[in-house]
C-alpha cells in the first residue's frame, strides 16, 4: 500500500509555512472563532499545516506534514460514524461547521477537520492510500459504490374532485 501523497513539513520561505505562521500570530489571536477549537496559539506548526492541508487552503499549497502518528477511522469507531454523518448530513445542514469543505471532500478531509475541532474523538487522519499495482490482489474488480440517492421532494397530492353520487341505481347491463 502506498500513500497517494508524500509528506513534507513546510519550511520558512514556503507559502504553507507563511500561512501557518499567520494563523498562529494573527488569525487565532484576532479571529479565534474562524478556527476549530482544537487549534490555538500553542498548536505546533505541524498541526496548523495539517489543518491547512485538510481544508485545501491556498489552493492546496500545504502538503500533509511529516508527523509521527495518524489513524484513519474505521467501521465501528465513534469517529467513523461522526465522519459519515458529517459527510452525509452535517455538511448540508451546517456547512459553516466544516471550514470550507464541500460534500465531495474526502473522508480524511472531514476527519481532519473533526480532529482539529475536537469532535467525535477523531485522531489525526492518515493520507488516503491506494493499493500499488504489485500489491493489488488479482481478482475481479468490484464496481465502485454508487452514492445514495438524494431525496427529491415530491409535490403534495392535489385533491381530485370526486363525482357526485348517482341519484338512483343504474340498471344492470343486459347481455
Amino acid at each position: 500500500i502506498l500513500n497517494t501523497e508524500v509528506c513534507h513539513t513546510a519550511v520558512q520561505g514556503e507559502q504553507c509555512y507563511s500561512s501557518a505562521s499567520w494563523i498562529k500570530s494573527t488569525g487565532l489571536p484576532q479571529h479565534p472563532t474562524l478556527y476549530p477549537n482544537g487549534l490555538s496559539q500553542v498548536s505546533s506548526h505541524g498541526d496548523l499545516q495539517s489543518y491547512l492541508h485538510w481544508i485545501q487552503a491556498d489552493n492546496g499549497a500545504c502538503p500533509l506534514p511529516c508527523v509521527d502518528s495518524c489513524h484513519t477511522a474505521v467501521v465501528g469507531e465513534t469517529c467513523f460514524r461522526t465522519v459519515v454523518w458529517a459527510r452525509e448530513n452535517g455538511i448540508r445542514s451546517n456547512p459553516e461547521w466544516y471550514f470550507g469543505l464541500t460534500p465531495s471532500a474526502s473522508f480524511e478531509a472531514f476527519q481532519g477537520v473533526l480532529h482539529y475541532a475536537n469532535q467525535g474523538g477523531c485522531p489525526r487522519p492518515c493520507a488516503p492510500v491506494v493499493a500499488s499495482p504489485s500489491s493489488a490482489p488479482m481478482s475481479t474488480p468490484m464496481p465502485a459504490p454508487t452514492p445514495a440517492p438524494t431525496p427529491v421532494p415530491t409535490p403534495a397530492p392535489t385533491p381530485a374532485p370526486t363525482p357526485a353520487p348517482t341519484p338512483a341505481p343504474t340498471p344492470a347491463p343486459t347481455p
